[in-house]
């Protein structure tokens, strides 16, 4: 048998046998050739055969471009595609093999002396790659003879024309105009049992186990779902078989002597293989199980790997990517075989950022965090091996829950966790804690006491706070003034990077603890005081002291834009989304109101808690669609400021019925329920300020980096400005004014597992540091009714828009947003919407807050509704019992 190595220059193989082939490059032989060439190198149990390289069908590729075909192909919109690759590919069926192609497959034949049948496999340069595995679009041809290789080729190529992988290039960024195919030709194996395995199990993430899916005769009936096969779950570390279920096994594909295979159908064909009996042994799954182990080594990531049993041999047919796993990162994995640590995904649940946080942003957030617990806690909140509880890796925000249950029963940890995500205390709820407790540093019990001072220092203002709110509300907002003008002064000084970020916080979290905090636990104090006074009141009845409440910084950002929508009169069709406001032909007024509003509101946006994310002032386009939206508004119902005083009414008609209510029953508790409730009803609002205050500083300090990230690109070490937050603070420091190195090359290192989590459609609000995933099952509507959490209160029908970025496409007035979370950059939305629908978040959520502020009825923890919904359903939204029915479909 030939033996050829790509390290020759001078020729292009158009053939490489494996075994024996000493390179593989994916360019040239794809990426089922490469994975086949690399097994066969190592010695793994492959059957034989050969590659035909994308240089063997560039003559066929030659012709194609020459035809009417391919000019239709090249001019064709999405409507026109499929007619387009249709007509294309039953083109490239018409293709003949040349002398020269036919010779080479016959030689390439005869290297497989023993072999009399074959399966012929497309492999293409840009199939099963890390990230992308045009799954179902390639041909897989089985049972060949050797006289039908030739034509069973010509399928497999023409199979790279097919729409299916037109419609995933598309959809993946990939050109369509440069299309290249290899194709294998293998020895067919006769097998009895076959079918797929997963190095880490595809249904929970779980890192720690192997699961095999099983069939009698060949792996067609499994690979294309054909049937339900067996599921054998190994532990491929104690090399043990966890679980083992029966499929149904319908269907199986089985080889015929003679050439091509038969399907055969449960009862109707070989009596003594039923699908009652388990068709995968424990022996062979563990056997096989080596093999997964060896090849997950060799490619450094999960894989899943087709296999095959002949008699009492065992085959590796295909091994590839798993491209659909969600990575951990290394930070917070833990050994296999060692206790599990438990995490949830504060930057999901709390903050409701779905995709990963920039390094930047990461860097930031570490070094306040830092700050914060050893001010608060006298700890190092990150500290692993003693009570931090806090983990910042991959872009996302942890908490490492495992410690807390060393503390704390399950149920105990649920219902604390309850407000904040309702779907995360279920899967609590449900996990075998053992599995989860650590043992802890003995300074753990030392930690509540770190609490004393500085309870003590936010004490007395929280007192003040409760007994006199007007005072406290007057001296917070005079104070903020001064936070502004006081941050802007530092943010413009010349101290290094990680000074001016202890400055600047230094001086928020000042004001925060002397100001903010105090009014909010004042509010807070007074609110358990007042139900407490108002305690044999109906429960459903006091909720309504919590809504439409002044002084709540995110609600007055939301009704100022409805204010502006207002002063555009009847020139809201002036308005440009696209361009800056003070260079369109609007009114003097609303000019004079929009500058205001950009200097109370500017600094934040979408995703804000990231310094990496753009703010209004940068980009006002989705703040002046919404304006625009709202100004063509004439329905008084659908008046956000209206509902917002509505809320205003009833929540005073709930708190004079209640002093009526007490009169009657006990005047002492009457005379501290209208005293508690002037405090709340003044301070409630507070509980958005300290995340004001952050995000204000962080847009400083963003300004800053933009400027320093100037200075970088003209000297060349940055390729962009924006590139300066893929950076951490320590790279900047490191390399500081005087250094003329390329920090290019570091941005991207800093952002390759980041970009991974990008791809990933969903990430889990609970995950352990062996991948695995805990959530419950996913919610199914059930006669048109959708149950989730009740969050805020009331009925509203509308039609649903279906949003997974604020951005992503205009909410019209009246529409249900449906959305997995919010954070204050959705607020602008809010103004437009009749209701909320929302996957992630409780009570304590962004969205669920400010829905309550606004009036409309939401529904949260609806695990699967950006899914389930879609853009133009009737949905009905029952905030009260949290329940979503569909009315009408669209």
């Amino acid at each position: 048998m030939t033996s050829l190595s790509f390290a020759k220059e001078d020729t292009i193989p158009e053939v490489v046998y494996f075994p024996g082939a000493l390179t593989a490059q994916l360019s040239l032989v794809g990426g089922k050739g490469q994975s086949l060439i690399r097994m066969a190198q190592i010695g793994l149990p492959t059957p034989p055969g050969f590659v035909l390289t994308v240089a063997f069908f560039e003559p066929w590729l030659a012709e194609l471009k020459l035809t009417k075909e391919w000019k239709a192909f090249c001019q064709a919109d999405e409507l026109d595609l499929e007619s387009c690759s249709k007509a294309l590919k039953e083109r490239a069926t018409k293709l003949e093999l040349t002398r020269e192609q036919s010779q080479k497959i016959d030689e390439a034949l005869a290297s497989l002396e023993g072999s009399k049948l074959f399966a012929v496999r497309s492999s293409s340069p840009e199939e099963d790659l890390e990230g992308f595995s045009f799954a179902g679009g390639y041909e897989t041809l089985l049972g060949k003879r050797r006289e039908e290789v030739g034509a069973a080729v010509k399928v497999a190529f023409a199979s790279c024309l097919d729409y299916r992988v037109q419609c995933y290039k598309l959809a993946h960024g990939f050109n369509l105009l440069t299309p290249r195919i290899a194709v294998v030709v293998q020895e067919q194996i006769k097998s009895d049992i076959s079918g797929v395995v997963f190095s880490i199990n595809p249904l929970t993430n779980n890192y720690d186990e192997v699961v095999f899916n099983a069939n009698w005769g060949l792996g067609e009936s499994v690979v294309s779902g054909a049937c339900t096969p067996d599921t054998v779950i190994v532990d491929k570390w104690k090399m043990q078989v966890k679980e083992r279920a029966v499929g149904a096994k319908e269907t199986r594909v089985m080889l015929l002597p003679e050439g091509g295979t038969r399907e055969i159908v449960e009862g109707n064909g070989d009596g003594s293989l039923t699908a009652a009996d388990l068709c995968l042994s424990d022996g062979t799954a563990l056997s096989l199980t080596r093999y997964v182990k060896t090849l997950e080594e060799i490619f450094r990531k999960p894989v899943d790997i087709e296999w095959a049993v002949a008699g009492d041999r065992e085959y590796i047919l295909q091994a590839r990517p798993i491209t659909s796993f969600i990575p951990i990162p290394e930070e917070i994995q833990t050994a296999p075989g060692k206790p599990r640590k438990l995490y949830m995904d504060v930057s999901l649940t709390v903050q409701a950022l779905e995709k990963p946080v920039s390094a930047m942003g990461c860097s930031v957030m570490k070094r306040v965090g830092r700050i914060t617990g050893r001010k608060i806690w006298g700890i190092d909140p990150f500290d692993a091996d003693g009570f931090g509880l806090a983990r910042i890796a991959g872009g996302r925000f942890y908490l490492d829950l495992s410690k807390l249950l060393t503390l704390v029963s399950k149920e105990t940890l649920a219902s604390k966790i309850e407000n904040i995500d309702p779907v995360v205390a279920k899967s609590i709820r449900t996990i075998d804690t053992s599995a989860y407790q650590n043992n802890l540093n003995p300074r753990v019990m030392a930690v509540p006491f770190t609490l004393v001072p500085i309870m003590l220092k936010c004490m007395p203002g929280a007192v003040r706070a409760r007994t006199f709110p007007y005072d406290a509300h007057r001296d917070a907002q005079k104070a903020l003034i001064q936070l502004k003008a006081d941050l802007k002064k530092i943010a413009s000084s010349n101290l290094g990077l990680s000074r001016l970020v202890d400055k600047l916080f230094d001086r928020t979290s000042k004001y925060l603890f002397k100001y903010s905090v105090p009014c909010f636990f004042g509010s807070r104090y007074a609110l358990e005081r007042m139900k407490s006074a108002a305690r044999i009141i109906d429960p459903e009845l006091l909720k309504n002291l919590e809504v439409a409440l002044p002084h709540n910084v995110t609600t007055e950002m939301g009704l100022s834009l409805y204010r502006l929508s207002r002063l555009l009169e009847n020139q809201h069709e002036n308005l440009d989304p696209t361009k800056p406001v003070s260079e369109q032909d609007l009114p003097d007024e609303f000019k004079r109101k929009w500058s205001e509003f950009i200097e109370n509101y500017g600094h934040r946006g979408a995703g804000e808690l990231d310094i990496a994310s753009v703010r209004y002032r940068e980009d006002s386009t989705t703040l002046l669609k919404q304006i625009k939206a709202l100004a063509k508004e004439d329905d008084d119902e659908r008046n956000p400021l209206k509902r917002f005083e509505d809320g205003v009414k009833l929540r005073t008609r709930t708190y004079e019925q209640i002093c009526h209510q007490l009169k009657d029953i006990d005047r002492s508790k009457l005379n501290r329920f209208r005293n508690t409730y002037n405090a709340w009803e003044i301070l409630g609002g507070y509980r958005e300020l300290h995340k004001y205050c952050m995000i204000y500083m962080l847009d400083l300090l963003r300004k800053r980096l933009l400027t320093e990230a100037k200075r970088l690109v003209e000297k060349g070490q940055l390729e962009s400005v924006e590139q300066i937050f893929d950076l951490t603070i320590e790279d900047l420091e490191k390399h500081g004014p005087w250094s003329k190195e390329d920090l290019s090359d570091r941005a991207r290192a800093n952002r390759v597992f980041t970009d991974k989590l990008k791809n990933v459609p969903r990430l889990p609000a609970l995950i352990d540091s062996r991948g695995e995933i805990l959530r419950p099952k996913l919610v199914a509507i059930e006669d048109g009714v959708a149950v989730g959490s009740p969050i805020s209160a009331g009925v509203v029908r509308g039609r649903a828009k279906v949003l997974k970025a604020p951005d992503e496409k205009p909410l019209e007035v009246g529409e249900i947003l449906v959305a997995r979370a919010t954070d204050p950059g959705w607020t602008p939305l809010f103004v437009n919407a009749a209701g909320l629908v929302l996957e992630v978040g409780g009570l304590l959520q962004h969205g669920a807050l400010v829905a309550r502020e606004y009036g409309l009825p939401c529904v949260g923890g609806l695990t699967g509704a950006t899914n389930l919904f879609h853009d133009g359903d009737l949905l009905e939204v029952d905030g009260d019992n949290g329940i979503v029915r569909v009315i009408e479909e669209s």
